[in-house]
């Protein structure tokens, strides 16, 4: 079994957001032990929740999600 996975900002994201993809990647996530990240990640999180917050997302949930990507 592989225990360690890769993961990018919109997997990030789908995991602290409600989207379309949210079910499929916490089922991922169960799947694996170790994840890696890029550094920059955090700054696309970031970016991306914004843009959520711009496009109706509640400002108190954005703040929500971005605390929890940080964990």
């Amino acid at each position: 079994m592989v225990t360690d996975a890769v993961v990018d900002s919109s997997f990030i994201v789908a995991l602290v957001t409600l989207e379309k993809y949210s079910d499929w990647v916490s089922k991922t996530l169960k799947e694996y032990e170790y994840f890696h990240i890029l550094d920059l990640s955090f700054y696309e999180v970031a970016n991306a929740i914004n843009q959520k917050a711009h496009k109706g997302l509640n400002p108190k949930e954005a703040v929500l999600a971005y605390k929890q990507a940080k964990k």
